[in-house]
């Protein structure tokens, strides 16, 4: 317990972990909603800046920007999909 401002509350650590709370506890249950949104943001930025370089290179401009930018998104929203499945299924109690 902390009493340092006069006040009783429970001191946060492995103690409140246990309990579910936290925000270590917090974060295990987000990472992998996490890990999609970041990879998500990768893919559409790698898919633009790819079509960035390559309308630099050919001249094409804007057209491979948005072909690397669709190119993106489509593969981000896949990954970012897999891995709420992924996340949905161990939730899932077993069926009997």
């Amino acid at each position: 317990m902390d009493t340092s401002r006069g006040q009783t509350r429970p001191a946060l650590g492995k103690e409140n972990d246990r309990n579910g709370g936290g925000f270590a506890s917090a974060y295990r249950k987000a990472a992998p909603v996490l890990d999609g949104v970041y990879q998500l943001v990768a893919a559409v930025l790698l898919g633009t800046l790819g079509g960035w370089w390559l309308d630099g290179k050919l001249g094409t401009s804007p057209w491979l920007v948005i072909v690397g930018a669709v190119l993106g998104i489509a593969t981000g929203m896949t990954v970012f999909l897999r891995a709420a499945l992924r996340m949905s299924r161990r939730q899932e109690p077993p069926k009997t």
